[in-house]
């Protein structure tokens, strides 16, 4: 092991001193000669080594074109009271009772003269179409 050494140490030693005297002496005398660089005109045109370029990535929308939107009318159906009897209410040909739907709307009230309908959106009140409010089934008095 210190035989490994020693011949470490001497290897070293012999090439450090591969370099003579004169050639020490020239490198010295290039160090001390006085270097010439660019002027202040030519080092503020040059990029800046230091500055980090970054990338800019931009994201883009793709925006949907929008279709033509068609205009659209909705008609309301009507709704014709023509009789109520028993609590139920003749409305376009058919007979509703309470709490019955017809259409969007819900039978939400059966009056003597009119029928009163809701939907979400809106509350409607039918009344009897007939010039005749109320029919006497009775002829002269009662007995």
């Amino acid at each position: 092991m210190r035989r490994l050494l020693l011949i470490l140490i001497l290897s070293i030693y012999g090439y450090s001193n591969s370099l003579s005297y004169d050639e020490i002496a020239q490198m010295v005398e290039k160090i001390k000669q006085k270097r010439e660089g660019i002027g202040v005109e030519q080092l503020n045109g040059t990029p800046n080594p230091f500055t980090i370029v970054k990338k800019v990535v931009k994201k883009v929308k793709r925006v949907k074109k929008k279709k033509r939107s068609k205009i659209v009318k909705v008609v309301e159906p009507t709704y014709t009271l023509t009789a109520i009897f028993n609590s139920k209410a003749f409305i376009n040909g058919k007979w509703y009772k309470l709490r019955d739907k017809i259409g969007d709307y819900r039978v939400i009230f059966i009056g003597d003269s009119s029928v009163v309908i809701s939907s979400p959106r809106t509350t409607k009140r039918l009344k009897i179409e007939s010039n005749i409010k109320k029919i006497n089934l009775f002829n002269g008095d009662r007995r």
